[in-house]
């Protein structure tokens, strides 16, 4: 007797003998087992799944995707700003003007068995205008290299690859407005904007196994102040230099910048009180001041503070040097808020902050 025609014959007699449907399946599964051939074993592997699109998850969050299913996680942020400025997990915050190549964050030894190993570099450099910028950010994680650089450019195991790249499931990089990101499927996510801010989103799963100049992410900023060899300072020459990659050839040629001629706080009460005035530095925090409502600094009398303290370094020179220099400041605000502008949406007046600091900006 053929089996399609058993299979009838045995649907029929459920019908006459009340078999229930699970007994019935139970039934069918058992037969089948015993005219069709094993399977052949194959060695379990650990399942990649598609990258799914952007989870637009609430602040202070990121999404992640496990077996599948993306879900949005806590997360914390490191943050490094042009000047540089950089903002740790928990909200330490150092002023380090290092050119060299740096260890941003990386997993300790001994991490849980449910948490991706990574380790993430930072190499900066010395612009033109005395300010330290992000050269690139060197990114290892799945056994891979990852590159990303300024100019939106991205390399994958030394070979460069043109966002998007989705060559391996686990991970995306891609490219919005003026920032590249890399984001992995465990919700590690890296946004690096050309020249002036890189950022690091990492799930708060990680609290307490991490080190590096942002941090550990176990809550408490005062640890953040500790070298590598875990000394305290306060100091962040010492901090920064900690981080310093030994034996890496992008330290061949490094320093630590101070503009000639120049020193800490070197402004006079009234050279101070220019830069503070509304037409400079104080522009961040004007109650009505030009910035458009959807830009906000993270932390507006933080900014202030490290514009004027940046400001009180670089040499005073004649009044026209000076005005050359408010204008740079004010311009630089500009290409923050036009950098938003082409992330998120948005339009930037140029003629109001013109006309708040008499200063001339393209579009």
């Amino acid at each position: 007797m053929k089996l399609d025609y058993f299979i009838s014959f045995l649907l029929a007699s459920a019908r006459t003998v009340c078999v229930t449907e699970a007994n019935f399946a139970n039934l069918v599964g058992n037969l089948v087992s015993q005219t069709t051939p094993p399977a052949t074993t194959l060695p379990t592997t650990k399942p990649t799944t598609a990258y799914p699109k952007d989870a637009h998850c609430p602040q202070g969050q990121t999404d992640a995707t496990t077996n599948g299913h993306q879900t949005c996680v806590a997360a914390k942020d490191c943050t490094l700003f042009t000047s540089i400025v950089y903002w740790s997990y928990d909200r330490f915050r150092m002023h380090f003007k290092g050119t060299c190549y740096y260890t941003l964050s990386e997993t300790r030894e001994g991490i849980g068995a449910d948490l991706e190993p990574f380790k993430l570099n930072v190499k900066t450099y010395l612009a033109d205008h005395g300010k330290t910028s992000v050269d690139w950010i060197d990114i290892w994680m799945y056994d891979t290299h990852i590159k990303l650089l300024k100019g939106l450019r991205a390399f994958v195991n030394g070979v460069e690859v043109p966002p998007p790249s989705t060559s391996d499931p686990r991970w995306k990089i891609y490219i919005k407005g003026n920032y590249i990101f890399f984001k992995a499927q465990n919700g590690l996510e890296i946004f690096f904007m050309n020249y002036a801010m890189a950022k690091v989103r990492t799930p708060a799963s990680y609290a307490g196994q991490l080190r590096g100049i942002c941090g550990d992410m176990n809550g408490d900023k005062r640890n953040d102040m500790m070298t590598k060899g875990g000394v305290f300072s306060r100091d962040p020459l010492i901090l920064g230099q900690s981080w310093m990659v030994q034996g890496a050839k992008e330290n061949d040629r490094c320093a630590v910048y101070t503009p000639p001629g120049s020193s800490p706080e070197q402004c006079t009460d009234e050279e101070k009180k220019k830069v503070e005035a509304n037409d400079w530095c104080g522009m961040i925090i004007m109650s009505d001041g030009p910035f458009p409502d959807f830009f906000h600094y993270p932390n507006p009398q933080r900014a202030f503070e490290d514009c004027v303290k940046e400001e009180c370094e670089k040499p005073r020179g004649s009044e026209a040097d000076q005005n050359r220099r408010r204008c740079d400041v004010i311009a630089s605000f500009v290409k923050d808020v036009r950098n938003v502008a082409h992330l998120f949406g948005g339009s930037v007046d140029y003629d109001v902050f013109a006309n708040a600091s008499q200063c001339t900006f393209g579009a």
